[in-house]
């Protein structure tokens, strides 16, 4: 205390008009650990004094403020005071300075045995000072000088400027001619330091929200100087280390990086990488160009005074600008979601891609479809052994007929059992006896072709070519255990790329698909699977049909949607639900058993659900099991729930 005591009243107090001049020194006093009334009755001594501004201000003082004792040593000393505990010169920095503008003890020291004397000091802040710095920020940064600094093997005049709360420096050249390999500036060794870093990372926990980012020590001090809180840093590792190391204390809430104007681009690259980082590690970051013709913020300061300063005083407005420029991105983005956004594409794309119905072969079914099947996704859902799989093979196969394109997944059944489904019932067409026709099991047993009259030889033929001409157009994949709707979907992707449209897709079915998380419920895995399937219908613009088994406790009621296994994906999910059911199911004394062995059955067709047109409806089919067909039946048919017949 005595050694501070002495120092303050060795220098002549500021008079009216140099508040900065005596806030800076009270500043540095509270820093050595001084008292009010000692402050208080030196600052008497000045013009202009009030001793309630004075409490005031000596109560917003921090010691950590950012002045260290170090500028009342220096200061005093250039008053002719002397330090008795190391004699003439400027003076050393106490043992323990580790706040903002000061250093820690070894490195502070390193640095004042270099060359603190008298001489040397002058040179420094001469050049500084020619630099457009100030007294008070050379004294602030605690700035030091060395005439043959010593590093690597250099030894010449460079300006030492130690990085606030770190045990970390640099060392300026200021010589015209550079040391013998050019650097500008040299760190200490890396394996004492870890590495380089950014400069005044206290910035960043000042209690500023705007914090400059700067490429060099001397633009953040000098943008420090005019007004604004900076931290030096143009490699984003260094910048993101000083973040972490802030964590929760740190104020800063936007940075606004500074380029150098470098004419060949270096200085804007190295700013967009710089922001580029920032955003990424979730930080509001702003890149903002200093005025034509200046440099960076030292040639600012030096050569256009009073500028950086006005610069930085735009800077709430610079942001305000920002933000409105991202606002009005932002909007747009939601602009262009809207109806009135995608008014126009829509018009486009429905005059160049407009979307058409899919007749299914079955012409009462498409009217109540309103013309066929359309992109979106259809479930078909029955009792076991109903004939569900047979019905959409029918329905595959009469659209392959009229050319389009078709896709089954078939979990269960080999491509060759579908393939026999198919031509069994071509030969119920086509048979000019019904002795002739051969059931799927007939077409399959090779070894019966010897016991085969010519006649059924012939029929069997002929059902293949009528067969081969139209499935071209239908590709059966065979499913395997671990066949989910993601394989489903990159199958169906790669047929609509090598045909140049989208298939009509067909999965049967869809309680045997891989679950895609072995761990989540059975009704989890339903729902997903149904929700993918839609998306696929959605992505590729097409149909997508998918069988689905019932619960068995709906066996022997009428179809509903509760029927549905895993019903909540399948009733929100699907565009259209369709149940078959045998006719009659639910009546009193219904026969379930005897109803599936008769020849042949009358399965009803129950629209539960069309979320673009009629629900209710019903229709009626003759399903002929032998032969793996099924007739629309003609004549009126039950009303329907709109209250007209279909």
């Amino acid at each position: 205390m005595e050694k501070a005591d002495a120092a303050l009243m060795a220098i002549p107090t500021p008079g009216e008009g140099e508040r900065d001049a005596w806030v800076r020194i009270g500043m540095a006093y509270k820093a050595a650990g001084g008292d009010f009334d000692t402050w208080d009755a030196w600052s008497r001594r000045g013009d202009g004094y009030e001793r309630r501004a004075a409490r005031d201000t000596w109560n917003s003082m921090k010691a950590d403020g950012g002045i260290t004792e170090a500028t009342l040593y220096h200061t005093a000393a250039r008053h002719g005071w002397k330090d008795q505990e190391r004699g003439t010169g400027r003076g050393a920095a106490p043992a323990q300075s580790s706040r903002r503008g000061g250093a820690p003890a070894d490195i502070r020291r390193e640095i004042d045995e270099a060359a603190f004397d008298e001489k040397e000091t002058g040179e420094a802040r001469a050049y500084l000072r020619q630099r457009g710095f100030t007294d008070a920020t050379i004294d602030r940064f605690n700035i030091g000088y060395c005439h043959a600094f010593t590093l690597a093997g250099t030894r010449e005049p460079r300006v030492i400027i130690p990085y606030p709360g770190e045990d970390y420096y640099t060392a300026r050249r200021i010589s015209p001619a550079g040391d013998e390999d050019g650097r500008k500036y040299l760190y200490p060794p890396k394996a004492r330091a870890g590495g380089k870093r950014a400069f005044n990372a206290p910035a960043l926990t000042g209690g500023a929200e705007t914090v400059f980012v700067t490429e060099g020590q001397l633009d953040a001090m000098a943008a420090e100087q005019e007004g604004g809180a900076a931290i030096g840093s143009n490699e984003p590792p260094q910048m993101l280390a000083a973040l972490a190391a802030a964590g929760d204390a740190m104020t800063a809430r936007r940075f606004v990086i500074i380029p150098d104007a470098d004419g060949n681009g270096a200085g804007d690259a190295k700013a967009a990488k710089m922001a580029k980082a920032l955003r990424e590690a979730g930080q509001a970051a702003f890149i903002r160009r200093l005025p034509e013709g200046v440099h960076d913020c030292a040639d600012s300061i030096e050569n256009h005074p009073g500028q950086l300063r006005a610069w930085i005083a735009e800077t709430p407005r610079f942001l305000a600008e920002e933000r409105e420029r991202e606002q009005d991105a932002k909007r747009r983005e939601f602009d262009a979601l809207t109806g009135a956004g995608r008014l126009a594409d829509f018009w486009r794309e429905i005059r160049e891609n407009p979307r058409k119905a899919t007749p299914t072969g079955f012409p009462r079914l498409d009217r109540l479809l309103d013309g066929g099947l359309w992109e979106g996704l259809y479930i078909i859902g029955a009792i076991s052994s109903l004939g569900k799989t047979t019905f959409a093979l029918q329905m595959i196969d009469q659209m392959a007929k009229a050319g389009r394109r078709c896709l089954v997944f078939s979990l269960e059944m080999s491509a060759a059992e579908l393939m026999a489904k198919s031509i069994s019932r071509l030969t119920d067409s086509c048979a000019t006896w019904d002795a002739n026709k051969k059931t799927a099991r007939g077409i399959l047993a090779g070894d019966r072709y010897t016991h085969y009259s010519e006649a059924e030889k012939a029929l069997i033929e002929s059902a293949s070519e009528r067969y081969k001409s139209f499935a071209r157009n239908v590709c059966i994949v065979e499913g395997w255990r671990d066949m989910g709707t993601a394989h489903i979907r990159q199958t169906a992707e790669r047929c609509a790329d090598a045909y140049g449209e989208s298939p009509v897709v067909l999965v049967d079915y869809l309680q045997i698909l891989n679950p895609a998380d072995p761990r989540a419920t059975d009704k989890q895995n339903a729902d997903r699977a149904v929700k993918e399937l839609r998306l696929l219908a959605r992505d590729l613009r097409t149909p997508v049909i998918a069988v689905s088994s019932f619960n068995r406790e709906n066996y022997g009621a009428s179809a509903s949607m509760v029927a549905f296994k895993e019903s909540g994906a399948i009733e929100y999910s699907a565009d259209v639900l369709m149940a078959m059911q045998l006719r009659g199911v639910g009546a009193r004394g219904f026969d379930a058993e005897k109803a599936k062995t008769a020849i042949p059955r009358e399965v009803e067709l129950v629209i539960l659900k069309n979320r673009s047109a009629q629900t209710g409806g019903r229709l009626l089919f003759h399903y002929d099991a032998r032969f793996n067909v099924f007739r629309e039946q003609e004549g009126d048919a039950p009303a329907n729930s709109a209250g007209y017949s279909i």
